[in-house]
């Protein structure tokens, strides 16, 4: 079983994702930056916070004065970054769970907020982690997010939603939908194509996404 670290970062959450949040004594937590406040939201103490801390003072007072009185009892779990660094604050954290052993990772936080460029880029983290095969998902209040990469993703019955299949590095080869209102068998799919939009689940039905080739994000958006 894979060591699992939870991050919170500063864009959206709500509090209808605390059951999601599932925290468990061996998980590792880390706040960036901002995102500390979705930690106290969801009453939560996380195991580290990291960051540059430009969005820190943006943020409400509780929350500021809660930081403060974490860093001054534990200084050495407080990482301060440059604001001129190669890494976003999310990208670092990743980096520093995995060389702490952790491969599976839930992330929170990650979409929503001013900046579209750092949605992006916590897409591209979900990359990285596949990459150095760990899995990660983005947790979103109107969405989660995955990647799917030579392989088979499954989803149990009873999940609702649409589900949106898009390739990410040019073609995906061999695509094959089932359990879906669309299904397909061997496709492929291209960055310039819109074909893998807005599939849905069927009622009670297992569903599963294939890729033979190439890398796919997930995405299923929820239905109110």
């Amino acid at each position: 079983m894979m060591k699992k670290c939870l991050i919170f970062s500063a864009g959206d959450f709500s509090h209808t994702q605390m059951e999601q949040v599932e925290r468990t004594k061996d998980d590792l937590v880390i706040a960036c930056d901002a995102g500390f406040a979705h930690c106290i939201c969801a009453d939560i103490t996380p195991d580290y916070i990291i960051g540059d801390f430009d969005s820190m003072k943006e943020t409400a007072l509780v929350v500021q004065e809660a930081f403060r009185s974490f860093r001054n009892r534990h200084p050495d779990r407080v990482l301060s970054l440059s604001v001129r660094k190669d890494d976003t604050d999310t990208m670092f954290a990743v980096k520093f769970a995995m060389q702490k052993g952790y491969q599976e990772f839930r992330l929170f936080g990650m979409l929503g907020g001013r900046r579209f460029d750092h949605a992006l880029a916590n897409l591209q983290t979900l990359l990285l982690i596949r990459h150095h095969n760990g899995r990660g998902t983005i947790l979103d209040p109107s969405c989660t997010i995955q990647i799917a990469e030579n392989e088979t993703v499954c989803f149990p019955a009873g999940t609702k939603g649409y589900l949106s299949v898009i390739p990410v590095d040019g073609e995906a080869r061999g695509v094959t939908l089932k359990g879906l209102s669309f299904p397909t068998q061997e496709e492929n799919l291209f960055t310039d194509s819109t074909r893998g939009i807005s599939n849905e689940f069927l009622p009670d039905k297992a569903a599963s996404v294939s890729v033979t080739a190439g890398t796919l994000l997930l995405i299923v958006t929820h239905i109110p």
